[in-house]
């Protein structure tokens, strides 16, 4: 049946076939290329505040956690060393958009901060929702408009407190520090607030800690608020190219897999 093909034309064939072969591997081959991170990068300050399990002082000065540990694996795909500081969020906030090449997370990008900040990437999932005391049953929101109703106990600067603020609703009990997680279940159990407004992972871990599961529950998911996950990201005084190289060692760190193995030690899958 195919003996009156010529061989010539077999030839062609199959040179093409194997040029096609050869740009669909150099198409690849580009595509996974090796991050080559730049030898003129600054000296970078990693900026952080007690937000377990993301980021928590193990006791000695150490900080630990879940996106800590990715934003070194971040750090060592750009050869840089840096350690990470742990302060109240109000002040790494404001440092961050003050001063250039300061690294800050964990923190979510949200309407509000889209402008304020040189967002490098997602470094751990979240989402955020209100918190009652379980004998509290006259204590059940169903609607954003019912939040107006409850005392809500916040953290000054975070993204809870910015959006219920953003929302015009009232009776909003902020307060700051490292202790301000710790604070808000007291004031919950001295029914001093009605609601505690929190990312759902930390809101846990303290929960847990204290021994408070169970007696405090989950009573209204913010659903409004982003839920693509926690960033870490540069204030603007910082210069793009720096940005840039921090997204291309994020991507690396992805793309390689180390992200998933950090996330699994925790219990997690990526959100994106």
């Amino acid at each position: 049946m195919f003996s009156n093909i010529h061989p010539r034309a077999n030839r062609l064939s199959w040179l093409l076939q194997s040029w096609l072969t050869l740009c669909i591997l150099a198409i690849h081959r580009v595509s996974y290329a090796e991050f080559r991170p730049s030898s003129e990068l600054p000296p970078i300050r990693v900026l952080t505040s007690e937000f377990p399990p993301y980021n928590y002082d193990e006791g000695d000065g150490k900080i630990s956690g879940l996106a800590t540990e990715v934003v070194q694996a971040v750090l060592a795909e750009l050869r840089l060393r840096a350690v990470p500081e742990s302060l109240p969020w109000a002040r790494s906030y404001m440092l961050t958009q003050q001063e250039p090449n300061i690294l800050l997370h964990s923190i979510t990008r949200s309407k509000e901060r889209e402008t304020l900040f040189k967002w490098v990437g997602v470094i751990a999932p979240a989402d955020y929702s209100l918190w009652a005391l379980a004998e509290r049953t006259d204590v059940r929101p169903n609607t954003l408009a019912e939040l107006k109703n409850y005392r809500i106990g916040t953290t000054n600067n975070d993204v809870v407190e910015q959006y219920l603020r953003r929302q015009q609703i009232p009776n909003l009990d902020s307060v700051s520090g490292q202790g301000a997680y710790e604070h808000n279940i007291q004031k919950l159990l001295a029914n001093r607030i009605d609601l505690w407004g929190v990312a759902t992972l930390p809101g846990l871990y303290f929960l847990r800690r204290q021994g408070m599961e169970g007696r405090i529950v989950k009573v209204y998911a913010l659903k409004e608020l982003p839920n693509d996950g926690m960033y870490m990201a540069f204030g603007n005084k910082t210069d793009d190219a720096v940005v840039e190289q921090f997204r291309g060692a994020l991507d690396s760190i992805k793309r390689q897999g180390i992200y998933q193995k950090l996330l699994s030690k925790y219990g997690l899958t990526a959100s994106r």
